[in-house]
């Protein structure tokens, strides 16, 4: 049951799973350096951004706070989906993810901010680039975010509404090759859509705005992972 499961990747870590919609997500991020058959991702600290070959990252435990465990890996597009690209839904990409499960697309991701934000109410058009909603705080979990006032995160948005989803996101921040950054501020999400050979759709979480941001990066970059069950 989606909510009380938890999931185990190929090197036997476990993850926390939760119900958004009609959906299932691991309610943590990934933090495998192995694909589910066991092939080898490449460590990727000290290296340029690759577009092409597969690369994770590990942000320096003396720049952040946040326990591997609940930051989980960094990991640039080729890695995340074994270059690999959809935007259906589901999008049918396992790419790193753990049999059973697969990398969200960006329509699978509108459909989850969708439901955590009634967009109903909200008039927000999610195709759009940028940022969309007032729903960031509804996905932000633990006390890890840099807080913009005291109890508000991200975006002041109000505590009691915090990770109403029960999404769990921490600000674990972003990897360019050889540069970190936003730990404790910023939360990346790849999807499994590609705009084209070097850029993919992305979501940030950033602990200053109570919006969700969705546009598209470098695919050399690195970010975390969620996966959603098949």
């Amino acid at each position: 049951t989606c909510g009380t499961d938890k999931v185990t990747d190929v090197e036997g870590h476990d993850y926390n799973t939760v119900k958004i919609g009609n959906q299932c997500w691991m309610r943590q991020n990934l933090r495998t350096t192995k694909y589910a058959d066991g092939r080898s991702i490449r460590a990727g600290e000290g290296n340029f951004p690759s577009e092409t070959i597969p690369y994770y990252y590990e942000y320096p435990e003396t720049a952040t706070n946040i326990d591997l465990k609940d930051r989980g890996l960094l990991y640039n597009w080729p890695a995340a989906t074994r270059d690999s690209s959809s935007n259906s839904f589901p999008s049918g990409v396992r790419g790193i993810c753990p049999a059973g499960w697969h990398l969200p697309s960006d329509a699978e991701w509108n459909i989850m901010e969708k439901f955590v934000s009634g967009s109903d109410t909200m008039n927000v058009n999610f195709n759009a680039t940028g940022y969309r909603g007032s729903h960031a705080g509804k996905l932000a979990g633990g006390d890890k975010w840099n807080s913009v006032s005291s109890g508000n995160v991200p975006g002041n948005m109000d505590y009691a509404e915090r990770n109403a989803s029960g999404f769990s996101a921490v600000p674990a921040g972003v990897c360019y090759g050889s540069s970190f950054h936003g730990a404790g501020v910023l939360a990346y999400f790849w999807s499994s859509t590609q705009v084209d050979s070097y850029f993919a759709w992305y979501r940030v979480l950033g602990y200053s705005n109570a919006s969700v941001y969705r546009y598209y990066g470098g695919k050399g970059e690195g970010h975390s992972v969620r996966c959603l069950r098949d």
